[in-house]
């Protein structure tokens, strides 16, 4: 067994992850091909799911965790560069083995983005609300 094949390198065969022993390989495959699962905008919020080609599950102990979905929640200016730059906060993070299971906590993650969107415009309103009242008195 070779270096390369412990790193945990896989590519995409259809939507079967396939084991590789040569990082060129892995690597030129990584260039070609479109490695998204799923791209979700809820307002100013997004979902995003993705196959990593690397296995995750550092443990080593249970199956390969190859697909990652991030759940990225408005922009935020950042410390550096005078407040300058902006970044978006990460709402929510989990792994997956499969395609499948990957497909499927993306729109879990979606939905409860979609409840938080909700909730935080539900909150910023009566702000606004209360702002105005004590305004006007």
């Amino acid at each position: 067994m070779n270096d390369d094949y412990l790193l945990g390198l896989y590519i995409l065969v259809g939507k079967a992850p396939v084991r590789v022993k040569d990082t060129l390989e892995w690597a030129r495959w990584l260039g070609q091909f479109d490695r998204h699962v799923a791209k979700t905008d809820v307002d100013e919020c997004w979902v995003s799911t993705v196959f990593l080609g690397l296995d995750h599950n550092h443990s080593r102990r249970g199956p390969p965790l190859l697909f990652e979905t991030m759940a990225f929640g408005p922009l935020q200016p950042s410390e550096h560069f005078g407040g300058r730059l902006y970044r978006p906060e990460i709402c929510s993070m989990d792994r997956y083995s499969t395609w499948d299971q990957a497909a499927a906590g993306h729109e879990k993650i979606v939905a409860e983005v979609r409840a938080y969107c909700l909730e935080t415009a539900v909150k910023a309103d009566e702000a606004l609300l209360a702002i105005a009242r004590k305004a006007r008195a």
